[in-house]
């Protein structure tokens, strides 16, 4: 019988294994970026000491680092691979997957590992950060930052359920990775700029002037739209590439 042109399991498991030997994703790349991160937060944290913010702004302050720091982590792949080696491409190529499961493999990569990665450095320096700010008379127990906190849009989506409103604030966020990705092929050049102006246009909202929160909610909408509808014409032009190519 003919294996799937589109997904096959153990096609799909070879390529994991190929794709993360390829991808230079080998125990040193994965240690140095924990430690990179690690020394970024913490430097992050002696900055915020400075700061003379009452608990509450601080730690909506913090929030917001975190999610720019976790966008920019998943847009981390495409932003390094503009300066990876071409023979590496040439191979990953020549790869005997379809486009489909390259794809699908690409964005579990990023989504999975480069998560995993963020949050279990994002979990330790925030409990550094709080620990910095306790004192005898203060418990800073309940101004711990986690995986809820992060992906809430703030008070956007308060009135939908919980699960909508996690889902709607990953792809907000997963758009600047979406935008480093989209600029990898022959317009790698504007690729960087492109990635940091989209870090602002969603984080804070410069082309508008103070705006209202109905004008806020009607642009996260409307950015959030964009963001699942690209992600769906991603896979849906694998999965025809896929078949035409078994042809």
């Amino acid at each position: 019988m003919k294996p799937n042109p589109i997904f096959n399991l153990k096609r799909f498991s070879a390529l994991i294994g190929s794709g993360f030997n390829v991808k230079g994703n080998n125990f040193i790349t994965i240690t140095q970026w924990i430690a990179a991160s690690t020394l970024f937060l913490l430097s992050l944290m002696l900055i915020i000491q400075k700061l003379d913010l009452e608990l509450g702004k601080l730690r909506g302050v913090l929030i917001r680092i975190y999610q720019i720091s976790y966008a920019l982590t998943l847009a981390a792949p495409a932003l390094w691979g503009l300066t990876r080696d071409d023979e590496k491409i040439k191979l990953w190529n020549m790869l005997p997957a379809s486009l489909f499961e390259k794809t699908l493999y690409y964005y579990l990569r990023i989504f999975i590992l480069f998560s995993i990665l963020f949050f279990a450095v994002q979990f330790l320096v925030d409990r550094l950060i709080w620990s910095a700010m306790s004192n005898a008379h203060t418990d800073v127990s309940a101004y711990y930052i986690g995986l809820k906190d992060i992906f809430t849009l703030g008070d956007t989506f308060s009135n939908t359920p919980g699960w909508i409103r996690y889902t709607a604030t990953f792809f907000y966020m997963a758009l600047i990775p979406l935008c480093a990705n989209g600029y990898t092929g022959k317009s790698k050049q504007v690729a960087l700029p492109y990635t940091f102006f989209l870090t602002v246009v969603l984080f804070i909202q410069t082309p508008l002037t103070a705006p209202s929160q109905k004008s806020m909610f009607i642009l996260q909408v409307i950015l959030i739209s964009g963001s699942v509808i690209l992600y769906m014409t991603i896979f849906i032009y694998a999965i025809i590439k896929s078949y035409r190519c078994s042809k």
